[in-house]
C-alpha cells in the first residue's frame, strides 16, 4: 500500500475535524489572536495612505494616497522602491497580479490604470469621465481580466 493511504485507499490527511471545528474560523475570525502586540517598523509615507495591498509573496506593498500617487514599498528593506503618479484625486484601491509585475490602481477621478512596477510606467489605461470608481481588483488567475466598481455600475475589462 502507498505511504499515506488510509483503509480504502484515501489519502489520510490526519485525524478527522468536526465540521463545528472547521466553521469556527469563519464564524469568529478575531477568536484567534494573531496579530502583532508590538510595532516593530515604519514605512516613510509622503501623503495619507488609503488603501494598500501586498504582493503575493509580501515581498512589496502598495499604498494608495490621498494626493494621487501609488506608493510601492520594499517590505524587507522598509524602504520606497517605486512612486507611480498619474491619478488627479485620491487612489481608491490598489490590486497586485499574481506575478507582482503588474499593479491596478483606481482613482476617485475615473481613472484605471495597470502599471509595470519594474519600469514604473503605464501599460493601459481606462478613463472615465463623471465616474468616481471606489474599488478595483486584478482577476486572481489571470492579469488580463479586473473587475472596478464606482457608486452606479460595475465594470469588468479585458
Amino acid at each position: 500500500r502507498p505511504r499515506g493511504e488510509g483503509e480504502a485507499g484515501r489519502r489520510h490527511r490526519g485525524p478527522p475535524r468536526r465540521r463545528a471545528d472547521m466553521n469556527l474560523a469563519l464564524l469568529d475570525p478575531f477568536s484567534h489572536n494573531e496579530l502583532p502586540e508590538v510595532i516593530e517598523a515604519k514605512l516613510e509615507v509622503p501623503s495619507t495612505v488609503s488603501v494598500c495591498a501586498f504582493n503575493r509573496r509580501g515581498s512589496m506593498l502598495a499604498g494608495g494616497c490621498d494626493n494621487g500617487h501609488v506608493i510601492v514599498w520594499d517590505f524587507e528593506t522598509h524602504g520606497v522602491a517605486r512612486t507611480l503618479e498619474l491619478h488627479e484625486a485620491p487612489v481608491t484601491s490598489v490590486s497586485w497580479t499574481k506575478s507582482s509585475r503588474r499593479l491596478l490602481s483606481s482613482g476617485a477621478d475615473g481613472r484605471l490604470a495597470v502599471w509595470d512596477v519594474l519600469g514604473a510606467c503605464v501599460v493601459q489605461l481606462l478613463a472615465r469621465e463623471n465616474l468616481e470608481f471606489t474599488g478595483a481588483s486584478t482577476h486572481p488567475l489571470r492579469r488580463d481580466v479586473c473587475l472596478a466598481c464606482s457608486s452606479s455600475t460595475v465594470v469588468a475589462s479585458r
